[in-house]
Protein backbone atom coordinates (compact mmCIF):
# COMPACT_ATOMS: atom_id res chain seq x y z
CA UNK A 1 0.00 0.00 0.00
CA UNK A 2 2.82 2.35 0.92
CA UNK A 3 4.56 1.52 -2.35
CA UNK A 4 1.44 2.43 -4.35
CA UNK A 5 1.17 5.70 -2.43
CA UNK A 6 4.82 6.60 -3.06
CA UNK A 7 4.52 5.74 -6.74
CA UNK A 8 1.40 7.94 -6.94
CA UNK A 9 3.22 10.84 -5.29
CA UNK A 10 6.14 10.44 -7.69
CA UNK A 11 3.85 10.39 -10.72
CA UNK A 12 1.88 13.44 -9.56
CA UNK A 13 5.10 15.23 -8.67
CA UNK A 14 6.57 14.46 -12.09
CA UNK A 15 3.49 15.79 -13.82
CA UNK A 16 3.47 18.98 -11.75
CA UNK A 17 7.19 19.42 -12.38
CA UNK A 18 6.67 18.96 -16.11
CA UNK A 19 3.86 21.53 -16.09
CA UNK A 20 6.04 23.92 -14.09
CA UNK A 21 8.98 23.52 -16.45
CA UNK A 22 6.72 24.01 -19.47
CA UNK A 23 5.23 27.16 -17.95
CA UNK A 24 8.72 28.46 -17.13
CA UNK A 25 9.90 27.73 -20.66
CA UNK A 26 6.85 29.40 -22.22
CA UNK A 27 7.28 32.49 -20.05
CA UNK A 28 11.01 32.67 -20.82
CA UNK A 29 10.30 32.40 -24.55
CA UNK A 30 7.66 35.14 -24.30
CA UNK A 31 10.10 37.40 -22.46
CA UNK A 32 12.71 36.88 -25.17
CA UNK A 33 10.12 37.68 -27.84
CA UNK A 34 9.07 40.78 -25.89
CA UNK A 35 12.67 42.00 -25.81
CA UNK A 36 12.97 41.39 -29.56
CA UNK A 37 9.76 43.39 -30.09
CA UNK A 38 11.17 46.20 -27.97
CA UNK A 39 14.35 46.40 -30.06
CA UNK A 40 12.36 46.49 -33.30
CA UNK A 41 9.90 49.04 -31.88
CA UNK A 42 12.75 51.32 -30.83
CA UNK A 43 14.14 51.18 -34.37
CA UNK A 44 10.73 52.11 -35.81
CA UNK A 45 10.21 54.90 -33.28
CA UNK A 46 13.67 56.36 -33.94
CA UNK A 47 12.84 56.37 -37.66
CA UNK A 48 9.50 58.09 -36.96
CA UNK A 49 11.17 60.79 -34.83
CA UNK A 50 13.89 61.39 -37.41
CA UNK A 51 11.43 61.59 -40.32
CA UNK A 52 9.01 63.80 -38.38
CA UNK A 53 11.80 66.22 -37.44
CA UNK A 54 12.95 66.31 -41.06
CA UNK A 55 9.50 67.05 -42.43
CA UNK A 56 8.79 69.65 -39.73
CA UNK A 57 11.97 71.45 -40.79
CA UNK A 58 10.97 71.27 -44.47
CA UNK A 59 7.47 72.57 -43.78
CA UNK A 60 8.73 75.35 -41.52
CA UNK A 61 11.31 76.41 -44.10
CA UNK A 62 8.69 76.46 -46.87
CA UNK A 63 6.30 78.47 -44.71
CA UNK A 64 8.98 80.99 -43.79
CA UNK A 65 9.86 81.56 -47.45
CA UNK A 66 6.15 81.87 -48.24
CA UNK A 67 5.64 84.50 -45.54
CA UNK A 68 8.55 86.48 -46.92
CA UNK A 69 6.94 86.38 -50.38
CA UNK A 70 3.61 87.44 -48.91
CA UNK A 71 5.22 90.43 -47.20
CA UNK A 72 6.96 91.44 -50.42
CA UNK A 73 3.82 91.09 -52.57
CA UNK A 74 1.64 92.94 -50.05
CA UNK A 75 4.17 95.76 -49.85
CA UNK A 76 4.20 96.15 -53.65
CA UNK A 77 0.50 95.31 -54.12
CA UNK A 78 1.53 93.62 -57.34
CA UNK A 79 1.66 90.04 -58.58
CA UNK A 80 4.94 88.21 -58.09
CA UNK A 81 6.95 87.19 -61.15
CA UNK A 82 5.79 83.62 -60.61
CA UNK A 83 3.18 82.09 -58.33
CA UNK A 84 4.88 79.51 -56.09
CA UNK A 85 3.49 76.02 -55.79
CA UNK A 86 1.93 75.07 -52.48
CA UNK A 87 3.67 71.98 -51.09
CA UNK A 88 2.95 70.22 -47.82
CA UNK A 89 5.57 67.69 -46.77
CA UNK A 90 4.01 64.61 -45.21
CA UNK A 91 5.34 62.12 -42.68
CA UNK A 92 6.18 58.88 -44.48
CA UNK A 93 7.45 56.77 -41.57
CA UNK A 94 5.47 53.74 -40.36
CA UNK A 95 5.14 51.68 -37.21
CA UNK A 96 5.58 48.37 -39.02
CA UNK A 97 6.52 46.38 -35.91
CA UNK A 98 3.56 47.63 -33.90
CA UNK A 99 1.19 46.99 -36.80
CA UNK A 100 2.55 43.42 -37.07
CA UNK A 101 2.10 42.92 -33.31
CA UNK A 102 -1.52 44.08 -33.50
CA UNK A 103 -2.37 42.02 -36.58
CA UNK A 104 -0.84 38.87 -35.08
CA UNK A 105 -2.66 39.31 -31.76
CA UNK A 106 0.64 39.41 -29.86
CA UNK A 107 0.09 42.79 -28.18
CA UNK A 108 -0.40 41.12 -24.77
CA UNK A 109 3.24 40.07 -24.93
CA UNK A 110 4.03 43.71 -24.25
CA UNK A 111 3.39 43.43 -20.53
CA UNK A 112 3.71 47.10 -19.61
CA UNK A 113 0.26 48.74 -20.02
CA UNK A 114 1.90 52.18 -20.37
CA UNK A 115 3.91 50.95 -23.36
CA UNK A 116 0.77 49.55 -25.01
CA UNK A 117 -1.13 52.76 -24.27
CA UNK A 118 1.53 55.07 -25.71
CA UNK A 119 2.01 52.93 -28.82
CA UNK A 120 -1.75 53.01 -29.46
CA UNK A 121 -1.78 56.81 -29.07
CA UNK A 122 1.26 57.14 -31.33
CA UNK A 123 -0.38 55.14 -34.11
CA UNK A 124 -3.60 57.18 -33.73
CA UNK A 125 -1.65 60.43 -34.00
CA UNK A 126 0.21 59.17 -37.07
CA UNK A 127 -3.14 58.24 -38.62
CA UNK A 128 -4.42 61.73 -37.80
CA UNK A 129 -1.33 63.23 -39.44
CA UNK A 130 -2.07 61.28 -42.61
CA UNK A 131 -5.68 62.45 -42.49
CA UNK A 132 -4.50 66.07 -42.30
CA UNK A 133 -2.37 65.46 -45.38
CA UNK A 134 -5.25 63.86 -47.27
CA UNK A 135 -7.45 66.84 -46.43
CA UNK A 136 -4.79 69.19 -47.75
CA UNK A 137 -4.52 67.14 -50.95
CA UNK A 138 -8.30 67.25 -51.34
CA UNK A 139 -8.22 71.03 -50.91
CA UNK A 140 -5.17 71.88 -53.01
CA UNK A 141 -4.38 68.86 -55.13
CA UNK A 142 -0.99 67.20 -54.73
CA UNK A 143 0.97 70.40 -55.35
CA UNK A 144 -1.60 73.16 -54.99
CA UNK A 145 -2.07 73.50 -58.74
CA UNK A 146 -5.87 73.21 -58.48
CA UNK A 147 -5.96 76.18 -56.16
CA UNK A 148 -3.51 78.26 -58.16
CA UNK A 149 -4.67 77.29 -61.65
CA UNK A 150 -7.40 79.93 -61.81
CA UNK A 151 -4.87 82.69 -61.30
CA UNK A 152 -3.65 83.03 -64.88
CA UNK A 153 -1.70 85.92 -66.30
CA UNK A 154 -3.74 89.10 -66.42
CA UNK A 155 -6.38 87.88 -63.98
CA UNK A 156 -7.83 90.76 -61.93
CA UNK A 157 -6.43 91.24 -58.42
CA UNK A 158 -3.82 88.59 -59.09
CA UNK A 159 -1.62 89.79 -56.29
CA UNK A 160 -4.49 89.56 -53.76
CA UNK A 161 -5.50 86.08 -54.95
CA UNK A 162 -1.88 84.94 -54.76
CA UNK A 163 -1.56 86.21 -51.20
CA UNK A 164 -4.78 84.50 -50.11
CA UNK A 165 -3.69 81.24 -51.69
CA UNK A 166 -0.31 81.48 -50.00
CA UNK A 167 -1.90 82.20 -46.61
CA UNK A 168 -4.28 79.26 -46.98
CA UNK A 169 -1.39 76.97 -47.89
CA UNK A 170 0.55 78.19 -44.86
CA UNK A 171 -2.45 77.51 -42.63
CA UNK A 172 -2.62 73.90 -43.83
CA UNK A 173 1.13 73.51 -43.40
CA UNK A 174 0.88 74.82 -39.83
CA UNK A 175 -1.87 72.28 -39.09
CA UNK A 176 0.30 69.56 -40.59
CA UNK A 177 3.33 70.63 -38.56
CA UNK A 178 1.26 70.63 -35.35
CA UNK A 179 0.23 67.03 -36.05
CA UNK A 180 3.88 66.07 -36.62
CA UNK A 181 4.92 67.68 -33.35
CA UNK A 182 2.26 65.65 -31.55
CA UNK A 183 3.75 62.52 -33.16
CA UNK A 184 7.27 63.50 -32.07
CA UNK A 185 6.20 64.14 -28.48
CA UNK A 186 4.31 60.84 -28.14
CA UNK A 187 7.06 58.90 -29.95
CA UNK A 188 9.60 60.17 -27.43
CA UNK A 189 7.29 59.23 -24.54
CA UNK A 190 6.83 55.74 -26.01
CA UNK A 191 10.58 55.39 -26.46
CA UNK A 192 11.21 56.28 -22.80
CA UNK A 193 8.51 53.85 -21.67
CA UNK A 194 10.04 51.02 -23.69
CA UNK A 195 13.52 51.74 -22.33
CA UNK A 196 12.10 51.71 -18.80
CA UNK A 197 10.37 48.38 -19.49
CA UNK A 198 13.60 46.90 -20.83
CA UNK A 199 15.48 48.11 -17.75
CA UNK A 200 12.85 46.68 -15.43
CA UNK A 201 12.68 43.29 -17.14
Amino acid sequence: MLRVFVEGVVIVGSILLAFGLQAWWDESRERVEEQEYFVALLDDIDAVISEANRTVALNDSTTERSRQRIAAVEALRAAPDSIPTQIIFRLRANLDTYNDIISSGSVTQLRDPNVRHLLAILRAEMDFERLAFEQAVARFGMDGSTLMGAHGAGAPNLWSMSVQAEKLGNMWRDIHVARKRDVIRTAKDAREAILAAIKGA
